[in-house]
């Protein structure tokens, strides 16, 4: 006599039906319900529509991740960059904040 074996609710067309940036999760019984991955958020709650965060959009202001003489723009999922104005440079790796180029530390002065 054979063993059953209990099946998963998240075949391979249940794991398609999730979409690129989230996962399939039994959810009890035959349900199965999909997640996204770190990083990814679903704009409706199904999470099969999963789109990279943008850290940007979450700004309190539009000047807290990039100071007043930058732009953020989203470069990844949960990752931004800082556009500085001329005559601006970004503040270093993780600061993001855009500061005054300073002429003379360069060597240009």
């Amino acid at each position: 006599a054979g063993t059953c074996q209990p099946t998963s609710p998240c075949s391979e067309s249940a794991q398609a039906a999730c979409g690129e940036h989230s996962s399939c999760y039994g959810a009890g019984g035959a349900k199965s319900l999909c997640l996204c991955h770190r990083h990814y958020v679903s704009p409706s709650g199904r999470h099969d529509d999963c789109e990279p965060v943008n850290p940007c959009a979450l700004q309190a202001s539009p000047t807290e991740l990039c100071g007043e003489h930058g732009e953020c723009l989203q470069a990844g999922a949960n990752v931004h960059e800082c556009r500085c104005d001329s005559g601006y440079r970004a503040a270093g790796a993780g600061v993001g904040a855009c500061e005054p180029i300073d002429n003379c530390a360069a060597g240009a002065g």
